[in-house]
């Protein structure tokens, strides 16, 4: 086919899903892509099985979903989310369409993992999440070139069968010290990503930020504050106070006094 042969064929905007999160929907026009691959790195603590748990109950208002918590068993992953229902961050009803292979199921093998993403999707199944990428092996390799083939085989899985699948994976220390996102034991790996979600926190000053790191969706780059609500188990929107101060030069100064602003973009 040549390229003016592709021009002339009238190829359809692929489906999005809305991940309920303001924020992140806005900067993707509209939600997630099918067919993509997106990481969720950052600093320990930062929140990204919150994260992922959050667009998971958002997505699962309306699609079926598959997800591999492996960082959790059964019991722990029932009490995580009977509190998000109880406190109606997630609907009772969403959580239906949420299909679930806790870490006393399975034991993260990418052979067991890559069959159960078919025999789902065969299913109805379109938003494939997993917690997290440390839990996943392939056997008789090790070191980057494990952590390579498995970022490799995910990012196909998703073309093949135009799903989207959300992972979390680790920095290492040195490179979330450093502000570098990077997949931890693989210098290649991050390349299969086609999106990249990076969540920073400062434990000494208490202030989390979500930055869209890498985004072949749209290209649209953002990194936006963030507040994580430890009743709700999920990030809200943050408030912050701005004062006009006096001696700023004129173009710089808005209204006298105090004013509230609430960020437009709000996870």
């Amino acid at each position: 086919m040549t390229l003016h042969e592709l021009l002339q064929q009238n190829i359809p905007n692929p489906p999005k899903y809305e991940s309920g999160i303001k924020f992140l929907d806005d900067a993707l026009d509209g939600g997630f892509e099918m067919g993509q691959l997106v990481t969720i790195t950052g600093d320990a603590e930062a929140g990204k099985t919150m994260l992922l748990n959050q667009i998971l109950g958002g997505v699962a208002q309306g699609h079926k979903c598959l997800y591999f918590s492996l960082e959790f068993n059964k019991r722990q992953l029932q009490k995580n989310f009977a509190q998000r229902v109880k406190q109606g961050s997630v609907k009772l009803e969403a959580t239906k369409n949420i299909e679930t292979v806790t870490t006393d199921m399975t034991d993260g093998e990418l052979f067991a993992i890559t069959e159960q993403i078919r025999k789902s999707v065969a299913d109805g199944v379109k938003f494939i999440g997993i917690d997290s990428s440390m839990m996943v092996y392939i056997n008789e390799k090790s070191g980057e070139t494990e952590i390579t083939e498995i970022f490799r085989i995910l990012q196909k899985i998703t073309v093949e069968n135009d799903v989207l699948l959300f992972i979390i994976t680790q920095g290492s220390k040195e490179d979330n010290k450093e502000g570098n996102i990077n997949i931890f034991g693989s210098q290649k790996a991050k390349h299969f990503a086609n999106m990249m979600l990076h969540l920073t926190f400062d434990r000494e000053e208490d202030k989390r930020h979500l930055i869209i790191a890498k985004n072949k969706q749209n290209g649209r780059y953002l990194k936006q504050r963030i507040y994580f609500n430890p009743k709700l188990l999920a990030f809200t929107p943050y408030e912050v106070e701005i004062e006009d101060i006096e001696d700023a030069p004129q173009e710089s100064k808005g209204s006298r006094g105090k004013k509230k602003d609430l960020f437009r973009d709000i996870l």
